[in-house]
């Protein structure tokens, strides 16, 4: 069984904004990386990839599941499992639960994360979020 982690209701249709706020951090990793430069410290790139894909996990729980998940992120791979049940991928949430696993370093680790490791993040987020888009629109 999935582990569950704290989470709460989600009215119907709110699964579309956290869709647009997915797309949004997305774009903005996006630019942002490709503005750094490869010595620059890439922590708010990737701080930026985990929001997009956090997002693009409630988007999943919000439409298929009915909530969206709350405070304990590293819990957001097994809620899409909960959610979607049999429609998960296995692959993807791999993907996403190494996606999350970047959560606090980048955000509140001392270590500057290089470009190489932010672009090679953006690269699995896009296979992530082709996934959802494709599984959102089915």
């Amino acid at each position: 069984m999935a582990r569950q982690g704290p989470s709460k209701p989600a009215d119907p249709g709110d699964w579309e904004g956290r869709l647009r706020n997915a797309r949004d951090f997305k774009r903005d990793a996006e630019e942002l990386n490709d503005l750094r430069d490869d010595d620059e410290n890439a922590n708010g790139v990737i701080t930026l990839i985990v929001n997009a894909a956090i997002a693009y996990a409630d988007a999943l729980t919000g439409k298929y599941g009915g909530f969206f998940n709350q405070q304990d992120h590293k819990t957001v791979s097994s809620a899409v499992e909960r959610a979607l049940g049999l429609r998960a991928d296995p692959a993807q949430l791999k993907r996403l639960s190494a996606i999350i696993s970047q959560k606090d370093p980048s955000s509140y680790g001392v270590r500057r994360s290089r470009k190489e490791t932010s672009a090679e993040l953006l690269k699995q987020l896009e296979r992530f979020s082709d996934w959802v888009e494709h599984t959102l629109s089915g």
